[in-house]
């Protein structure tokens, strides 16, 4: 299996909450660059991301989800792997 720092399957689900393409997802993509990154979908991002991976974030990792990058991290260290 593939570390989620390679995964593509990341940018696919960040793109279909936040309806971008996930092609356009840098790491460095966050609130400020990707204009569909509202608060309001940040917290549908967390809720995917906690079904899609079976993770519960705390309110620090959802704090600290302020790019693809971050959000990355914060999964590894929970131990998602892609």
């Amino acid at each position: 299996m593939s570390d989620i720092t390679e995964s593509a399957a990341l940018k696919d689900v960040m793109g279909q909450v936040l309806d971008v393409d996930a092609a356009d997802l840098q790491d460095d993509s966050g609130p400020n660059q990707v204009a569909g990154w509202t608060s309001l979908k940040h917290l549908e991002l967390v809720v995917s991301l906690e079904e899609v991976y079976g993770v519960q974030l705390s309110q620090q990792d959802i704090k600290a989800m302020r790019s693809v990058a971050a959000v990355r991290e914060i999964l590894a260290a929970h131990g998602v792997t892609a």
